[in-house]
């Protein structure tokens, strides 16, 4: 028995419990996939921000590092809810993962059965394993509340810092979003942020950051990855790869155009039926971002070339990100008066792009994720 519960254990730490990302499909943006999930806390006056400990905690065994925890008591009470207004079929799960220190003080995820769902009872059971239909499955409009299990663990004889994941599962694109929490009982830190009061600024916790395996602390495009992730303008492909050779199709780079319309000029997609992607053609038809003859929905699925995608987020973006700051004469093997001359042309002296080694556009060719995480850091002033 112990052996099965920590094989289902080990599966659901590595990711395996949910969908894989289908290649048919495109991922959904960060923040439409998280947007329903609402964590909070019966902890007075005060806010997560305000028990936020700024003291970094090193993950055994990854060259990651954690920002801080959130300082709670052992019977704080939380609740979590998917705020959906209509039932669209997804379904918020949530679960623990546990990490203790090791003989170095150095805190790493413990893999056995107490990193287990929320069940049907609002405990943290090892045992909904066994059972799927145990598994506390929330749909639109519901909610849960529940404890920690801080006395299980104190019975063992760990310190344990938790980690929650409310996990937002599509199955209508075979997709799932987390939103991660870091709590541990530190009634020291607690009682200062109380003394503190509500909303202290100087209390705000860092965003997490997903370690990808694919992406390697010397890869040239790993800062610029971190930047759009960590400013939703990026996910990774699930959540331990970004992919960062991929190629971006025409649909994904709409959903990117309307990742960076939406920021400054506001709005949401609109809820129409279709294929995964048509809210966004949608939106971006409305906005002005695309042109109705630009682009067709049966074409969406083929890959961007460098020209469309910039001529699709240069109208996606203010005017007053494309100042110039450098002259550019020429670009090897584009004029400005050819056709997408005129916004590849504003691009360079932008600084938005440089070209390859020789300057060149190459824009006939498609651009990698890596590469399209780049751009969005030139684009925002990331």
């Amino acid at each position: 028995m112990k052996k099965k519960l920590l094989s289902l254990t080990l599966a659901l730490c590595l990711g395996l419990t949910f969908p894989a990302f289908a290649a048919e499909e495109a991922p959904i943006p960060a923040e439409e996939g998280v947007k329903n999930i609402a964590v909070t806390a019966k902890i007075g006056d005060l806010t997560f921000d305000d028990l936020a400990v700024d003291k970094p905690w090193t993950k055994q065994g990854e060259d990651d590092t954690v920002p801080g925890y959130y300082a709670v008591t052992r019977d704080t009470e939380f609740t979590v809810g998917h705020t959906g207004a209509a039932d669209d079929g997804t379904v918020l799960h949530l679960y623990l993962l546990e990490y203790e220190p090791a003989d170095d003080g150095v805190y790493g995820a413990v893999q056995r059965a107490g990193n287990v769902y929320l069940n049907v009872d609002r405990a943290f059971d090892p045992e909904a394993f066994q059972d799927e239909a145990q598994i506390l499955t929330l749909r639109a409009g519901e909610s849960a509340s529940f404890t920690l299990p801080f006395d299980w663990y104190d019975s063992q004889g760990g310190d344990v810092i938790f980690k929650l994941y409310a996990a937002m599962s599509f199955p209508k694109y075979d997709w799932t979003f987390w939103k991660t929490f870091y709590f541990k009982e530190d009634g020291a830190a607690y009682q200062a942020a109380v003394d503190r009061g509500p909303s202290n600024p100087g209390l705000v916790a860092p965003p997490v950051i997903p370690s990808f395996s694919d992406v390697k602390e010397t890869d040239w495009f790993r800062p610029y990855v971190e930047k759009a992730v960590a400013a939703g303008l990026m996910t990774g492909v699930s959540e331990d790869l970004f992919s960062p050779g991929r190629e971006l199709s025409l649909a994904e780079t709409l959903v990117l155009a309307y990742q960076l319309h939406s920021r400054t000029g506001g709005g949401s997609v609109p809820q129409i039926g279709g294929a995964w992607y048509m809210p966004y053609y949608q939106y971006c038809l409305n906005s002005g971002i695309i042109a109705p003859n630009q682009l067709t929905p049966s074409g969406l699925t083929g890959l961007a070339s460098r020209f469309e995608m910039a001529a699709i987020l240069d109208k996606a973006v203010p005017a007053s990100r494309m100042i110039p700051v450098k002259e550019i004469a020429s670009i090897p093997d584009l004029a400005e008066g050819d056709p997408y001359g005129a916004v590849v042309y504003k691009w360079y002296r932008a600084g938005i792009v440089g070209g390859d080694e020789f300057g060149r556009f190459n824009g006939g060719s498609s651009v990698t994720r890596a590469e399209m995480a780049v751009i969005l850091c030139q684009l925002n002033n990331l």
